[in-house]
C-alpha cells in the first residue's frame, strides 16, 4: 500500500452507536501516521477522519489488549455524546474506563484527555457499526499555520469531502486548540489575533509528507 496518501476509496461513513443512532457526521478513514499528533495535550486524530487501532500500531497510552478493529476519532466529531460514569486521571480521563455515553446513557466510548497524553476517543468494535454515506468527494486535506510565540507553527489540520467542509472543521479545530494552549490567559482577543494570521494550506494527497516538516512545531515551547 502506498503510505504517502490517504487509504480511502472515497468511502465516507458515519459511525453508528449501540442504540442505532448516528454518532458522527461523515468521516473518512485515514492511516497515514504523519497526520497523527501523539504529543501530550494535542488532538491525535484530525477532524473529519477516523482510524482503526491497527492503523495506529501500538500507541504507548492505549494498551495492547484492544481489538484492532476499535475505532479512534476526534472528540469534536461526535454528536449527541456526553461525559458519563467514572474516570481515572489527574487533569482529565485517561481512557482506561468507558467515560462517554450516548443519548440513551449507554456507555459508548473511552475518552483520553489527561494532561500527559494525546487526546482522542476510542470506540470498541463491539459498540459501533459504520454506515456508508452518499458523499463521494475526494478528501480535501487542510492545515493551518500561524505565528505564535515567535515563529510560525502548525495549529491544526482537518479533512472534508469538499473545501468548504474542511475549512469549517479546520477553523473550529484551530479555535479549540488555541483556546486550550492559552487558557491560563483567558484572552479571547489573543486567540482571534493569532488565528487572524493563520495561513491555510491545501495539502495534496501525494504530499502528506508535508506534515512531517511541521510536526516538531506542534507543541514546541508549550506555555
Amino acid at each position: 500500500m502506498d503510505k504517502s496518501s490517504l487509504s480511502t476509496t472515497l468511502r465516507w461513513v458515519s459511525i453508528v452507536g449501540r442504540n442505532g443512532k448516528t454518532l458522527t457526521h461523515p468521516l473518512v478513514r485515514m492511516d497515514y501516521q504523519k497526520l497523527f499528533i501523539p504529543s501530550d495535550g494535542a488532538e491525535m486524530i484530525p477532524r473529519g477522519t477516523y482510524c482503526l487501532h491497527s492503523d495506529i500500531g501500538k500507541p504507548r497510552y492505549y494498551g495492547a489488549d484492544h481489538d484492532e478493529r476499535d475505532i479512534f476519532v476526534n472528540r469534536h466529531d461526535l454528536i449527541g455524546v456526553h461525559a458519563g460514569g467514572e474516570w481515572i486521571g489527574c487533569c482529565g480521563p485517561d481512557g482506561s474506563l468507558p467515560n462517554l455515553v450516548d443519548q440513551d446513557r449507554l456507555p459508548m466510548a473511552y475518552e483520553s484527555a489527561d494532561c500527559w497524553q494525546a487526546r482522542c476517543v476510542r470506540i470498541p468494535f463491539a459498540w459501533h457499526s459504520l454506515k456508508t454515506t452518499e458523499l463521494s468527494g475526494e478528501p480535501v486535506v487542510l492545515a493551518g499555520t500561524a505565528p505564535w510565540r515567535g515563529k510560525y507553527r502548525l495549529i491544526e489540520r482537518a479533512v472534508g469531502h469538499d473545501r468548504r467542509t474542511a475549512l469549517r472543521l479546520l477553523r473550529k479545530a484551530a479555535w479549540t486548540t488555541m483556546r486550550a494552549r492559552i487558557i491560563s490567559q483567558g484572552k479571547k482577543d489573543s486567540i482571534r489575533m493569532i488565528l487572524g494570521g493563520m495561513q491555510i494550506h491545501v495539502i495534496a494527497q501525494d504530499d502528506l509528507q508535508w506534515f512531517e516538516r511541521w510536526r516538531e512545531s506542534w507543541h514546541a515551547d508549550r506555555p
